[in-house]
């Protein structure tokens, strides 16, 4: 959770009329942004991308996250340092995913 994301979701609210406590405010964009993070088996695996929560099993530093991450041959995949179609690895102990965050830009 950023900052950036606490301002505009309190503008936005302001901008409905809703003068939120910060504190509301940033409870709301915490619960979104952990409602997005779904079990791995309910991924669609038809090559699109997806953000991937891996255990620490993958991580010598404890969980984390992958980006950009696809499903092919029966695997996770993720490009490489390098980002071209060759280098490539397999993205082992992924227990949640969620959908790529949209670009920055306007709301329609």
């Amino acid at each position: 959770m950023t900052e950036e994301a606490i301002k505009s979701a309190g503008a936005a609210a302001r901008n409905c009329g809703y003068d939120l406590p910060r504190s509301v405010v940033r409870a709301i964009v915490r619960t979104y942004e952990q409602a997005m993070w779904r079990p791995i088996e309910e991924a669609r695996r038809d090559g699109s991308k997806v953000d991937l929560w891996c255990a620490p099993q993958h991580f010598s530093s404890g969980p984390g996250r992958v980006t950009d991450c696809w499903f092919s041959n029966g695997r996770w995949w993720r490009y490489d340092e390098a980002g071209d179609d060759q280098c490539r690895s397999e993205v082992w102990w992924a227990t949640h995913y969620r959908p790529l965050p949209p670009p920055p830009g306007k709301e329609g």
